[in-house]
C-alpha cells in the first residue's frame, strides 16, 4: 500500500497511507544525523500524548523497520481519511528510506516503542500542493497520532544494501570484536525460498583472518565487527557478498543466489596487551568472563588455577593451584603481568615465546622450544589497603618497598619487572604539593627523583631510548645539573646518533667531574661518529657537485672535530669502551646488562659513582 516517492492519485474506495512525497518531484533519503541530531524543522509540530516507559529509552534511525499505528486527520475540519486502527492492522515501513511522507520520517524518529505522538504537519512535509485526492486536498495541513509499537534495527553494512543486517535480539556491554580478536558464533543459513543450507555450532573465528568453506572473509568480519555479544541478527546477503555466480557450500548454494543468515554471537574472546612495555610480548585472550569489575592490584594475595601446555599441545606443566602475592617476584613475568588484569573466576590464555617471561623455577617450567600456552583462571584474590586511603606515612612506606623490590629485580636481571616498582613510585609521587608534613614531602619528591633515575638505567637495559629521555628530563626538570640523569640521557643521544648534543651534554658533565673516564670515553665515541659523518657528508657534497657541473657550489665546511682527535683516537681504537665494574654487583654496561653483544655503540663504560640510585 506504501506509495513510491511521487504523490499518489487514489480513489474513494482506497485506503490513504503515508506513504509517497509532498508536491515536490522527489525526496532524498534522510541521513542519521538529520532525524536524531537536528530538532524536528518549523513545519512539524510534536505533541505527546502518552510518554513511552522509562525503560525504553531506544530511538529507530534510519534504515530500522518501524511498526506503528495511526489515524490520520485534515486540520481543518478534524475529519478522518485514513487510519490503520480501523483496518485492524499495524503499519510497517522502513525508516529514511522516502517510502513515506518527509513528516512521518522526521517526526517517527524522534519517538520511543509506546510512545503515543500527535504530529501536526504542514503541507511541505505532507502531499503538498497537488494533495493526494479526493481525500486530501492540495496545500492541507495534516495532523497524524501516531504510536510507536516496534522497531527492528536494520543495517545497511556497505552501504549499497548488499549486506543487511537486522537485529532480533540486543546483545549485551559495548565492546564488539576488532581484528586479531576471536569469537564463537552459531548460525544458520538459508536460500530466499527458505531451504537451509547452512548450520554450525559454536564456531571459532578469528576477526581479519581467512576461514575456508565459508561466507567471504570481508562479509563475515563486517558482520560480526558490527555485533555485540549475545546479539542475535538476520542478515540478507546479496551474491556479490556471498558465494557469487559459482555457488558454493559444496553445491548447497547455486551460482547467483542470495542467502540469509541468523547469527549469535555467543561469545567475545577479547585480547589485550598485558606486557609491562606494552610490546605486545603478553597478549591475554580472555575464555570466560569473571564477575564483577575489580582486579587484584600490586601486592594483593591472589589464587590462581594454572596449567601450561607446548604449542604442540604437550603439556609443561599440570593444572595446579598455586596462592602468591603480587609483585614480590616469586613468579614469572607472565604471571605477574597478567594477574593484573584478571576479574575474579575469569579465565585467559597467555602465548609467549620468551623464555625470559615465562621461565619460572617455582612451576619447574624452564627454556622450551618454541610457544608456550598459559591457561590461567583467577580464583580468588584479597587487596591489599588502597593508595587513596593511605596515610602519608603509610605511602613512603610503600616506596621504600618498591624501592628496595626494584633494586632485587635489577640486581638480576629482572629489568621490566624492576622498572614497574619504579614507575610505581614514580606516579605515587606526581604530586605532593598538597601534603602536609614538610619532611614526608621532600622525602616523597627526592624518591621520585631517585625513581626516574633508576626508570632511565632500565630503560638503558632494554633499549628504550625515547623513554630514557622522557625519565632523564624529569630529573633534569628538577635538578638541572644532575649528572646520572645527564649521564644516562647522552648514552640515548648516542644510540640516535645525534652527536652535536652528545658532545654538549658531555662537556657540560665534564665541567663538573672533569676526571670522569667514562664521560671522557663516551665524547670520544661521539667525536669518532661526528667524524664518519663528515666525511659521508663531504663524499655527497662532492657527487652533487660532479653531478651538477659548474654550478658554483661551495665546499663542505671543515669537520668539527679538534686537530688533535687523530692522535688520541689512534690510542683509543684498540680498546673501545667496556665494563670496568660496577658497585654493588650491579651491571654497568647496556649490552651487559642485556646478555647479548650489540651492533649498536657500546658507550657505558663505568657511570658516574653507581648505576642504581641509592
Amino acid at each position: 500500500q506504501l506509495a513510491s516517492q511521487k504523490t499518489r492519485v487514489m480513489s474513494d474506495s482506497e485506503d490513504i497511507v503515508p506513504g509517497g512525497c509532498n508536491g515536490d518531484e522527489g525526496m532524498e533519503d534522510s541521513t542519521d544525523s538529520e532525524m536524531h541530531s537536528t530538532p524536528l524543522p518549523k513545519g512539524i509540530k510534536k505533541e505527546i500524548v502518552t510518554e513511552a516507559p522509562e525503560s525504553n529509552w531506544k530511538q529507530p534511525v534510519r534504515g530500522d523497520e518501524v511498526s506503528v499505528h495511526y489515524v490520520g486527520r485534515l486540520e481543518e475540519d478534524g475529519s478522518v481519511f485514513d487510519s490503520s486502527r480501523d483496518r485492524g492492522e499495524p503499519f510497517t515501513f522502513t525508516l529514511g528510506k522516502g517510502q513515506v511522507i518527509q513528516g512521518w520520517d522526521k517526526g517517527v524518529a524522534t519517538m520511543r516503542i509506546g510512545e503515543v505522538a500527535k504530529f501536526t504537519l504542514a503541507p511541505e512535509f505532507g502531499y503538498g500542493d497537488q494533495g493526494s485526492p479526493p481525500k486530501i486536498p492540495g496545500n492541507a495541513t495534516l495532523t497524524f497520532e501516531v504510536e510507536l509499537l516496534s522497531f527492528l534495527s536494520k543495517n545497511d553494512l556497505f552501504g549499497d544494501d548488499g549486506v543487511v543486517k537486522t537485529v532480533v535480539q540486543e546483545g549485551s556491554g559495548y565492546l564488539k570484536p576488532r581484528d586479531g580478536q576471536e569469537v564463537v558464533v552459531d548460525c544458520i543459513g538459508y536460500l530466499e525460498d527458505g531451504t537451509e543450507v547452512d548450520r554450525r555450532s559454536d564456531l571459532v573465528i578469528q576477526i581479519g583472518t581467512a576461514f575456508s568453506g565459508f561466507l567471504p572473509d570481508r562479509t563475515v568480519s563486517k558482520v560480526l565487527q558490527s555485533m555485540k555479544k549475545c546479539e542475535r541478527a538476520r542478515v540478507a546477503i546479496q551474491p556479490d557478498y556471498a558465494f557469487g555466480e559459482s555457488g558454493g557450500l559444496e553445491g548447497r548454494v547455486p551460482g547467483g543466489a542470495a542467502v540469509i543468515y541468523e547469527i549469535e554471537l555467543k561469545a567475545l574472546r577479547e585480547v589485550t596487551d598485558v606486557s609491562f612495555l606494552e610490546d605486545k610480548s603478553l597478549m591475554k585472550k580472555t575464555m570466560e568472563e569473571g564477575e564483577g569489575y575489580k582486579k587484584p592490584d600490586e601486592f594483593s594475595s591472589v589464587t590462581l588455577c594454572v596449567s601450561v601446555r607446548g604449542g604442540d599441545g604437550g603439556e609443561l606443566v599440570a593444572e595446579r593451584e598455586i596462592q602468591f602475592k603480587v609483585g614480590e617476584g616469586r613468579h614469572c613475568e607472565l604471571l605477574e603481568a597478567t594477574v593484573l588484569h584478571l576479574k575474579k573466576l575469569e579465565t585467559c590464555e597467555v602465548r609467549c615465546c620468551d623464555p625470559a617471561l615465562y621461565t619460572d623455577e617455582e612451576l619447574g617450567l624452564s627454556r622450551c622450544d618454541g610457544e608456550v600456552v598459559f591457561s590461567i583462571k583467577c580464583l580468588d584474590f584479597a587487596a591489599e589497603k588502597e593508595q587513596w586511603n593511605m596515610s602519608e606515612s603509610e605511602k613512603i612506606a610503600m616506596a621504600e618497598k618498591r624501592k628496595a623490590l626494584g633494586g632485587q629485580f635489577f640486581s638480576s636481571g629482572r629489568s621490566r619487572m624492576a622498572m614497574k616498582k619504579y614507575k610505581g613510585i614514580a606516579d605515587q609521587f606526581g604530586c605532593v604539593d598538597s601534603w602536609k608534613d614538610e619532611d614526608l614531602k621532600a622525602r616523597a619528591k627526592e624518591m621520585k627523583k631517585l625513581a626516574d633515575l633508576n626508570l632511565a638505567a632500565c630503560n638503558v637495559r632494554l633499549e628504550r631510548w625515547a623513554e630514557v629521555k622522557k625519565n632523564c628530563d624529569a630529573v633534569l626538570k628538577v635538578d638541572n645539573s644532575n649528572v646520572k640523569a645527564l649521564y644516562r640521557r647522552a648514552i640515548a643521544l648516542m644510540e640516535e646518533r645525534d652527536f652535536g648534543n652528545v658532545l654538549r651534554t658531555c662537556e657540560k658533565i665534564l665541567q663538573v667531574e672533569p676526571e670522569n673516564q667514562a664521560v671522557a670515553r663516551l665524547r670520544l665515541k661521539a667525536l669518532r661518529g661526528q667524524k664518519e659523518e663528515d666525511k659521508i657528508s663531504k663524499a655527497l657534497w662532492g657527487r652533487m657537485g660532479g653531478a651538477i657541473g659548474k654550478l658554483g657550489i661551495p665546499d663542505p665546511q671543515p669537520e668539527r672535530v679538534p686537530p688533535e682527535f687523530d692522535d688520541f683516537m689512534k690510542e683509543s681504537d684498540t680498546q673501545d669502551p667496556v665494563d670496568v665494574g660496577a658497585s654493588d654487583g650491579e651491571c654497568a654496561t647496556a649490552t651487559a646488562c642485556t646478555g647479548q653483544s650489540s651492533s649498536k655503540t657500546a658507550v657505558i663504560a663505568k657511570e658516574p659513582r653507581e648505576v642504581l640510585s641509592n
